[in-house]
């Protein structure tokens, strides 16, 4: 895939963590071998990397690395990888009956660990029906199809998939705004 990323990495002091997909292609069952990953680092023209980065990596357990400045000043790191599962929401909607006993579906906006669903008021949402995708490796705290009551608050909603990833939404209904021109969120 030439200059696509495929993870993502975070720098904390001396460490370099590597979050890697546990599946690549994501949707596949192509599992990640650590042992052999391709690592590039973006350094001056005159400093250079050791062990070289030429090739593929056993970033299985910790690598330690050293960059070498032009001027010969010396940085130690270790490079770490976590594998990790997908624990994306691809859509996420939320089915309930009006007071004329007619099927409504909503459909979920994503923002960060929020899902909102923007619902007029005075609606029995107490046995709204939940229904989503995920990635076919996750698993769901709340069953795909399940009754949820909707009228709490925030309903956690937790999904956890391979090499204990783990990450928790808040499911909440909000109001929708009435602009001048319209109903807004």
């Amino acid at each position: 895939k030439g200059r696509e990323r495929l993870f993502t990495s975070q720098t904390s002091k001396d460490t370099i963590y590597l979050n890697v997909d546990y599946y690549y292609p994501v949707e596949s069952d192509n599992e990640v071998d650590l042992k052999k990953l391709l690592l590039r680092a973006s350094v001056p023209a005159d400093a250079k990397i050791t062990p070289s980065l030429d090739g593929f990596m056993d970033v299985s357990s910790p690598l330690p690395i050293t960059v070498t400045a032009g001027t010969g000043e010396t940085k130690s790191y270790v490079v770490v990888a976590r594998k990790r599962g997908n624990t994306d929401i691809k859509t996420i909607k939320l089915s309930y009956r009006d007071e004329e006993d007619q099927v409504n579906e909503v459909e979920g906006i994503i923002n960060g660990n929020n899902v909102i669903f923007y619902i007029l008021p005075g609606i029995d949402l107490s046995q709204a029906t939940l229904t989503y995708q995920i990635n076919r490796h996750a698993t769901a705290s709340i069953v795909n199809g399940a009754r949820v009551d909707m009228n709490a608050l925030k309903v956690p909603f937790t999904i956890t998939s391979a090499g204990d990833a783990q990450r928790t939404f808040s499911l909440e209904v909000r109001e929708p705004v009435k602009l001048d021109y319209g109903i807004g969120i």
